[in-house]
């Protein structure tokens, strides 16, 4: 970017419809990498839960990652992965040893992924509560003078007679604008508007689940390791520490029809039925799965379906000045693992881009050049995932064979590439 002129957003105003990963993540990226040769835009920050709601209800854990796309090394340039790392419930390191498992119906561990730590960075990987990660977003994006207006949600743009943009806020104000940052989540209503013919895709699998508190820590392996219980009956089984006391379940399984999305709190009857619906897959499982719905906190009990929709390019000439980033762009399913990781790098990226580019269409074709291929990778992996999670008989074992052919060679070219660099 030229230094003998002003920033093309110097001045402005930027609306980010969404305090979540992906818009925070912007916000902090912004305000850290921003010329100081031009004075900066303002920014608004608008959510649709309260403060405490968007934190609190948020109780499961999450995978933050050094492979791709590298989620850690996105925190480490926001300047905030010691923050992170000191709120996470596992660390994947050699010290600790922790990591993601596929063990079989009786427990026995099949795989273990346990990443080196990549140079530059403490650790390869680690767990954190969502509400954790979120906590730490919120005040990272405060310290660089970014406060969220919450319970107030960003609904709807149209362009005015002067060229800006009026957004439309739930609390029936309006906010005028140069730019529209879309952070609003896999059911974006910025996206329902400017593109409604862009849903989310029914990936025919139905997850029930839930967190077990404990008195102590969680029973091994789930006070440390995570990963997936393959069955080979068509259902699976997630488990994964949330805290030095909790962990969450999920069980899935495949369907041709979406079932009803709980949410929790679920009523008491509710809850009941749910607790009652996941006793029935006890048999499939090993009884760490009947210690862990014993201890389950009623409360915590939610029913959803596996849905996600492919990324997309930015090529709306009528709404040039609308940027979609994380799951408002290309929402992932759970099985992915992956979605909070390519929240951080959009939100990183297009504030990198948009610092140093020359124009916002300079910047939001480059943007695209590297999320598209990025959340591409991450999305068609989820579908092998699910595949492999709710695979049965024959098909279950070729997947376990194939994927530990694959850990370890890309372990062995890991070791090969960074080994050096370690000693």
């Amino acid at each position: 970017m030229a230094t003998d002129s002003l920033h093309f957003l110097s001045g402005k105003r930027i609306v980010v419809a969404g305090a979540g990963v992906a818009g925070l993540a912007f916000a902090i990226g912004l305000r850290k990498q921003w010329p100081s040769t031009s004075p900066p835009p303002t920014l608004a920050i608008y959510e649709r839960d309260t403060q405490d709601n968007a934190i609190g209800r948020e109780g499961y854990s999450l995978s933050l990652r050094s492979d791709h796309p590298g989620g850690l090394q996105a925190l480490q340039k926001l300047g905030i992965l010691d923050e992170i790392l000191a709120a996470c419930v596992v660390t994947i390191d050699r010290t600790h040893g922790a990591g993601f498992c596929l063990w079989d119906r009786d427990f026995k561990e099949l795989i273990k992924i346990a990443s080196v730590e990549p140079p530059g960075l403490p650790v390869g990987g680690a767990r954190i509560a969502r509400n954790k990660l979120r906590t730490v977003l919120v005040d990272g994006a405060g310290a660089v003078g970014c406060e969220a207006t919450w319970g107030v949600a960003a609904t709807a743009a149209v362009r005015r007679d002067d060229g800006r943009l009026e957004v439309q806020l739930s609390n029936g104000e309006k906010d005028v604008c140069d730019l529209l940052i879309a952070a609003d989540g896999a059911n974006s209503r910025i996206r329902a508007q400017l593109r409604p013919d862009d849903k989310l895709t029914f990936r025919r699998v139905q997850a029930l689940s839930a967190t077990s508190r404990f008195d102590g820590p969680p029973p091994e392996p789930v006070n440390r390791d995570y990963g997936m219980v393959l069955s080979g009956t068509g259902t699976a089984l997630f488990v994964s520490p949330v805290d030095d006391r909790s962990a969450v379940w999920s069980l899935s399984w495949y369907s041709d029809v979406e079932r009803e999305t709980k949410k929790s709190p679920v009523s008491a009857d509710d809850a009941a039925a749910l607790l009652a619906e996941a006793r029935t897959h006890l048999g499939k499982f090993p009884p760490l799965l009947g210690t862990m719905i014993d201890a389950t906190d009623p409360a915590t009990l939610m029913t959803f379906n596996a849905k996600d929709k492919a990324p997309f390019r930015h090529t709306d000439e009528a709404y040039p000045d609308v940027i979609f980033l994380g799951d408002a762009n290309h929402a992932v399913s759970p099985f992915a693992g992956n979605g909070a990781n390519v929240a951080l790098n959009d939100g990183w990226d297009i504030a990198r881009l948009l610092c140093s580019s020359e124009s916002l269409r300079e910047a939001v074709k480059a943007y695209d050049d590297v999320s598209v291929p990025r959340s591409t990778k991450v999305w068609k992996q989820s579908h092998f995932n699910i595949s492999m999670s709710h695979s049965t008989g024959w098909k279950s074992w070729f997947y376990v064979l194939m994927l530990r052919l694959m850990a370890l060679f890309f372990f062995r070219q890991y070791r090969l590439k960074h080994g050096s660099e370690q000693k």
